[in-house]
């Protein structure tokens, strides 16, 4: 397909366009579902990078990892869905090695009722794991968490909290049911997905007050000002957006 896209690029530009995205889709989803480090049939161990912890049930955690393979270039890395027994609290960024047992990801699959397959897959998580033994190699929390953490420190005390800290960093795992519930029936629950409206209002305000200071502090007549004030909005977004996790809906925004 790429062959094809260089070769029409010149003759059919829309045609290899489209050979080009369909090129890209297949090495993706090629280097994102790709799991033969972890073979069928018996247990395995693999380094993994913490990605998130996603839910806890009594003693069992479900965690999001990403496997660390040794790489020359930075490519698109399989995910998979974690169940462990233990009261062990692990941080994103966290790097362990471990002993897991691969299960798939299928479910029952009722009409009306949830699909466990697809959002997973979704997710970009094609594989499912039970954890055997494992054992720390690095604690150093990624810059996000440390950003999360600090946030979360100052806002300790105050009774909307876990709201402000879903909206500040897309962090939802301290909001309780209590508030979901609540969130739910006033249908305000999306506000907490951060996406267009939360990016809008970030740009717009950085905006306006790197403006404002340029030309209070350095006025001109050109567009200068508007370049700057545009270029700043735009950095800012992006780097909400990558301490939000940068998911699909950030991205598509």
């Amino acid at each position: 397909m790429l062959l094809l896209a260089v070769l029409l690029y010149r003759v059919l530009p829309m045609l290899a366009g489209a050979f080009m995205g369909i090129g890209w889709v297949v090495f993706f989803t090629l280097m994102t579902f790709d799991y033969r480090l972890m073979p069928e049939g018996r247990d395995q161990w693999v380094r993994a990078e913490i990605i998130t912890p996603v839910s806890v049930s009594g003693d069992w955690q479900s965690i999001d990892i990403q496997l660390v393979k040794p790489k020359l270039i930075s490519l698109p890395a399989p995910k998979i869905r974690l169940d462990w027994r233990t009261n062990i609290q692990v941080a994103p960024g966290e790097v362990w090695e471990f002993r897991l047992v691969r299960r798939s990801i299928s479910g029952p699959l009722n009409q009306g009722g949830f699909n466990s397959q697809r959002y997973l897959l979704s997710r970009h998580i094609g594989l499912k794991a039970r954890v055997l033994e494992a054992r720390l190699v690095s604690s150093s929390p990624s810059i996000r968490t440390r950003i999360i953490t600090t946030i979360n420190q100052s806002l300790t005390g105050q009774t909307a909290s876990p709201v402000l800290l879903a909206l500040l960093t897309g962090e939802q795992r301290q909001i309780s049911a209590a508030n979901w519930q609540q969130l739910r029936a006033t249908g305000t629950g999306h506000l907490l997905s951060i996406s267009g409206l939360h990016l809008s209002v970030v740009a717009l305000w950085l905006y306006v007050l790197v403006k404002w200071a340029l030309i209070r502090l350095w006025p001109r007549q050109d567009r200068l000002h508007l370049m700057l004030a545009s270029v700043v909005a735009l950095l800012g977004c992006l780097l909400y957006a990558l301490l939000a996790g940068m998911s699909i809906p950030t991205q598509r925004a």
